[in-house]
């Protein structure tokens, strides 16, 4: 009886998140196509900023469909430059750090390679892990960000409500 019941409140969840990453992922990747030919980026990019609050609102906010992507553009209004900014240096680190893989794997003696395979092996499983974790972190920004936006929120809400109180 509970795990029917359980089930059935997963299946309904699942359901409307999987509704909302669609729904989000139709928005946002003609965004990121647009931000692969350089001048459209200014545009683009601002509206790609706008829906990324989209899940956590579906998540936490309990959002819908469109309800959820409109969420996260209320949300990110006068917030987009905050947001940008650790956006921005977390998608760059991720390809840094790719980057100097290859040119440390690259450069390491071919006797390592065939003699000593500890050495690359530590190494890539090194730059995999700092890969993962800076992708951890991309994945949990939309999750901060919405936490201390909707916190904000609420404050703002509880400011105005005890300074009607007052008048």
């Amino acid at each position: 009886m509970v795990k029917e019941v359980w089930a059935k409140q997963v299946h309904s969840r699942l359901r409307q998140l999987w509704e909302v990453d669609i729904r989000f992922n139709v928005w946002s990747l003609p965004l990121q196509a647009a931000c692969l030919a350089v001048l459209p980026t200014f545009w683009a990019f601002p509206r790609l900023l706008g829906v990324q609050l989209s899940l956590p609102a579906a998540v936490l906010g309990g959002a819908q469909g469109d309800e959820a992507l409109q969420r996260s553009r209320q949300l990110m209004e006068g917030f987009r430059s905050s947001y940008a900014w650790p956006y921005a240096w977390l998608i760059v680190a991720g390809r840094m750090v790719e980057l100097v893989r290859e040119l440390v794997l690259v450069s390491m003696p071919v006797r390592w390679w065939t003699d000593v395979i500890e050495v690359p092996l530590v190494a890539t499983a090194v730059f995999a892990a700092v890969r993962v974790l800076l992708l951890r972190l991309q994945d949990l920004l939309p999750l901060a960000a919405y936490m201390q936006r909707t916190a904000q929120a609420a404050a703002g809400t509880a400011a105005q409500q005890l300074g009607t109180g007052k008048a």
